[in-house]
């Protein structure tokens, strides 16, 4: 077949019929320009169709993606017969409309094959594809590029996997620093502090610390020359000790480094061939037996001090840096229930001295409305029922009145109960 003028442009109306109709869904000219066993290879994984049909069911379900949003630019098109057949091959630019503004897209290439039936050219088969954008001159594949990008995509893939663990982790050291903070928060008395050791002891377990021994937490007795140790653990429980700085040289020793300042932090490593004196130190301090500490190679200790005692733990294993960093933000927490601590002692003692002063005073009003001695018996009687309310239990409280004249005395007791 030869291509004059007019062959040629009556091919391409039906060609630029083709591309308009897509553009505006024209669904009528679309499928008029069509064979029924039309053939369409597109550019993205949807557009594969083997008639007509199929690619009107697209075209109208897509419609509102292509209405005035692309436009070919920069066309390049070409008209040659082949055999019956006419091919037109085109090179041009793809452009967007994106909030009003046309932006380029992609290069596109496209082949169409048109056959004359009943007098109409119609569409027998489209292909249309984008150009591979990371192939360079020369190559068929950017076989280079794609392994880089792999590369860089299992790099990227490791970094976002460790921002995920390390945002997890600290969301877990949150967590349990919250539980540990509500608990302190609650603390009433100077007893409950056995109990936050055991929040402690079991959110340290949860945060993966291994061959972990115990949780304590120390107040300082400096009038005493003590030390206030409350201990948790899964083996032995709560224990509560008061234990000599002197007790033992290494626990000296430790004491004072700990003591250096309010944030001091302090390792102690008791090694097999001190274990012996300090289970020995252990037992003369009236300590919990641990049969655990007969089997060890070493016993470790670490503290965080508080400006009056000191946060720790202690372990059969060494803990990592990010542990130790761990610890620091409990002790950061526990603030809060040393001072609590020290507030719940103060209140205990003023409000022991204020009954200790209405027991003085019940005494004291029930003395001076006497009017003859044998009043003393009720008096006697105040006095007993003054001490049990202040929590003591004397077997017998009596008033003795000595006459040394005659060498007698007169007694008015109350005996218990």
């Amino acid at each position: 077949m030869k291509l004059i003028k007019q062959l040629k442009e009556e091919v391409l109306d039906v060609y630029e019929a083709y591309w308009g109709s897509l553009f505006t869904a024209d669904m009528e000219t679309y499928a008029a320009v069509l064979d029924n066993d039309f053939k369409l290879i597109g550019t993205t994984e949807g557009e594969v169709f083997f008639k007509k049909i199929e690619a009107t069911r697209f075209l109208k379900a897509t419609a509102d993606q292509l209405v005035g949003s692309i436009e070919l630019r920069n066309r390049k098109i070409k008209v040659e017969p082949v055999d019956a057949l006419m091919l037109i091959t085109e090179q041009s630019a793809a452009y967007v409309n994106t909030d009003g503004a046309w932006a380029f897209y992609a290069k596109v290439r496209s082949s169409a094959l048109l056959q004359k039936k009943e007098d109409r050219w119609k569409f027998v088969q489209m292909h249309i594809s984008l150009p591979d954008s990371m192939a360079e001159e020369g190559e068929t594949i950017a076989l280079e590029n794609i392994t880089k990008e792999n590369l860089e995509l299992k790099e990227a893939v490791k970094r976002r996997t460790v921002e995920l663990e390390n945002k997890t982790r600290k969301l877990e050291i949150e967590s349990s620093l919250e539980r540990v903070r509500t608990v302190t928060m609650g603390m009433n008395t100077p007893g409950d502090v056995l109990n936050i050791c055991k929040v402690f002891f079991n959110e340290l377990q949860s945060l993966g610390f291994k061959d972990l021994r115990n949780a304590l937490i120390n107040f300082w007795d400096d009038k005493n020359g003590q030390l206030h140790d409350y201990d948790y653990s899964d083996f032995s429980g709560g224990n509560f000790a008061k234990l000599a700085y002197s007790s033992h040289p290494a626990f000296a020793a430790f004491q004072k480094k700990i003591r250096k300042s309010k944030d001091a932090f302090a390792k102690l490593v008791i090694n097999k061939d001190g274990l012996k004196s300090w289970q020995q130190r252990r037992r003369n301090s009236g300590e919990y037996k641990d049969p655990r500490l007969s089997k060890i190679s070493a016993l470790y200790y670490y503290f965080y001090s508080t400006g009056v005692g000191a946060l720790g733990i202690s372990t059969f294993s060494p803990i990592s840096k990010e542990e130790v960093e761990v610890l620091k933000r409990f002790r950061n927490v526990f603030d809060i229930a040393y001072q609590r601590y020290v507030d719940i002692q103060k209140s205990a003692a003023q409000s022991r001295e204020a009954q200790i002063e209405l027991a003085l005073e019940r005494v004291r009003a029930r003395t001076m409305a006497m009017k003859h001695s044998d009043e003393l018996l009720a008096t006697v009687s105040v006095m007993f029922e003054q001490f049990k309310a202040l929590g003591e239990e004397p077997e017998r409280m009596a008033i003795e009145i000595v006459n040394e004249k005659e060498h007698v005395f007169d007694i008015w007791a109350t005996q218990h109960g």
